[in-house]
């Protein structure tokens, strides 16, 4: 999954009001899968404190690799 493909995918236009974060752990196995899910946790409930919509658009193969997309005004 290329972050450019999943954009196109779901439909991003270059708006500011949309930030795009890609998470990939460089470890593999187990440690990586588990650092990824924390980061994406982490940064999903960051985004939500603030009032900001976020979602996870894209996972790779095995949880090694996330794309999130946060929106709101301003996010960007």
């Amino acid at each position: 999954v290329q972050l450019a493909e999943v954009r196109v995918a779901a439909g991003a236009r270059g708006n500011v009001d949309d930030a795009w974060l890609e998470v990939a752990a460089a470890a593999e196995g187990e440690a990586g899968e588990a650092w990824v899910r924390e980061l994406v946790t982490m940064y999903v409930g960051w985004a939500q404190r603030r009032g900001y919509e976020a979602k996870v658009v894209a996972e790779g193969e095995e949880p090694r690799r996330a794309v999130l997309q946060v929106h709101g005004p301003g996010v960007y």
